[in-house]
């Protein structure tokens, strides 16, 4: 096993994520433009989809009841692959492999990113051995929750928001991917999903909830994975000096693992862990930025900006 995870494998799955019809084909397919090329590619893709689709259900069992197979750990290399298929789908572009790819690692910072968040949800142990993981500031351990530290711009919300929309749609479609041994399985029967929120939505959200209605508004963030995407740049809450604050020591005292992200703190032109730390405890306090070394493993994206 290289520093990189695992090597991917070929699957022969067949792809249970549809065409993306941008609004631009939508355009054009209710003007009967079936002869532009875009409108061609697109009613290709979702032929090889239908007809891909109904080859599975005919391979079903013809019973009241379709009998599953055991349900056996997920083969992260199969949910890496279905990763990308939803890139694609939900962004709308091919999810590329190399961006900010360093001379030692097969992968860009993003792929080894996703790779790594695979490794994290299924409680693989290759999360261990992901280049971008910091073994030094503290001990790794999956138990923990995750902070992604990294430039601005080097895709940490495209990653997580994928994965989100991808275990959202799973939920309702018959998106397939392979166990260990194989076999096909649904992924809505791993239960790998989270909740996703950037921190200006949790702020507005917390000034829209009226007094007699925040318990509701502490009972979402008070159990289950979450992920808060751009922490340290919400502005301050109503009635708290910080709100974010309240939402990780009420994560940290249930024993709730959080996923969180954050873009570099600069300090004299430096760009680290440490100062990104200093910065934490500056906005939040001393006493969570100790609990942050039990609380989380840190991940760093140290490429470039990929905004153009």
């Amino acid at each position: 096993m290289d520093n990189n995870l695992q090597a991917p494998k070929e699957t022969d799955k067949p792809n249970f994520i549809p065409p993306r019809v941008t609004g631009a084909i939508s355009l054009m397919l209710k003007n009967k433009m079936f002869d532009h090329p875009m409108v061609k590619k697109y009613l290709e893709d979702k032929k090889a989809y239908d007809e891909e689709y109904q080859k599975f259900l005919k391979s079903l069992p013809e019973t009241k009841e379709i009998e599953l197979p055991e349900l056996k750990p997920i083969d992260i290399e199969s949910l890496y692959q279905v990763f990308k298929e939803a890139y694609k789908h939900f962004r709308g572009i091919e999810f590329n492999e190399k961006l900010n790819r360093r001379a030692e690692n097969k992968y860009g910072e993003s792929a080894i990113l996703a790779r790594t968040i695979c490794a994290y949800l299924t409680k693989n142990k290759s999360f261990y051995n992901s280049p971008i993981l910091n073994k030094k500031c503290n001990t790794p351990d999956l138990n923990k929750g995750i902070m992604i530290i990294g430039t601005m711009g080097t895709g940490k919300t495209s990653v997580m928001k994928t994965f989100y929309d991808m275990f959202l749609f799973s939920g309702n479609n018959p998106l397939g991917v392979q166990d260990v041994e194989e076999n096909m399985q649904y992924l809505r029967r791993y239960k790998l999903g989270f909740k996703f929120y950037t921190t200006h939505e949790v702020v507005q959200d917390y000034h829209h909830s009226a007094k007699e209605h925040q318990d509701i508004f502490w009972k979402k963030h008070k159990t289950g994975l979450s992920y808060y995407d751009d922490l340290m740049t919400e502005k301050l809450a109503f009635g708290k000096d910080e709100l974010f604050r309240e939402i990780l020591e009420t994560k940290y005292n249930n024993d709730t693992p959080v996923i969180i992200s954050m873009n570099y703190a600069q300090k004299e032109d430096v760009e680290n862990l440490e100062t990104t730390l200093d910065a934490y405890a500056s906005r939040y306090g001393e006493r969570l930025y100790d609990r942050a070394f039990s609380q989380f493993n840190f991940l760093e994206l140290r490429g470039k900006s990929l905004r153009k």
